[in-house]
């Protein structure tokens, strides 16, 4: 499975750095950078910053991405954190808060990832089993109907 993903921040230089960063331990990954706060729908995971010029604009991007796709990763970054602004991204759908100042944040951002991939691939598996269930069921209840009309009727 390919993931999607989207490095949302007006920081070109950090954007390359998370890019190269996710590529360095992911390979099943797409990366997209958007220098502007600007909310794609069906993507997987978010790396959102904080703030642009100077203004907040992270819940408004939490809440774009939660009604579009309730269940993409989000993943705050940012170099100015309180604690209420912490406690109020987590809240309010963010799953992850990465300060960019942290070096250590950044493998347990890695790790929340492989968590939250591996999460999304065991659910597609048992989908998969039950779909593949429900198709051969589908069709045992076929065959039997055809045994019980050739029976009843006769072969053709």
């Amino acid at each position: 499975m390919k993931y999607q993903v989207a490095i949302i921040d007006d920081d070109a230089v950090l954007c390359n750095v998370v890019q190269a960063v996710l590529k360095s331990n992911f390979d099943n990954i797409n990366v997209t950078i958007f220098n502007n706060p600007v909310v794609v729908p069906s993507l997987d995971i978010y790396f959102i910053d904080n703030q642009f010029d100077g203004e907040s604009v992270i819940m408004e991007l939490v809440n774009k991405i939660r009604d579009m796709n309730p269940n993409a990763l989000i993943i705050a970054m940012s170099g100015t954190l309180d604690y209420e602004t912490l406690e109020i991204l987590m809240n309010n759908g963010c799953n992850a808060v990465w300060n960019k100042s942290w070096n250590k944040g950044r493998e347990d951002v890695i790790n929340i990832i492989k968590e939250y991939m591996d999460t999304l691939e065991r659910a597609n598996e048992e989908y998969c089993k039950g779909v593949k269930g429900t198709f051969k069921s589908l069709a045992d209840l076929l065959s039997q109907w055809n045994d019980r009309l050739k029976k009843t009727y006769g072969s053709k």
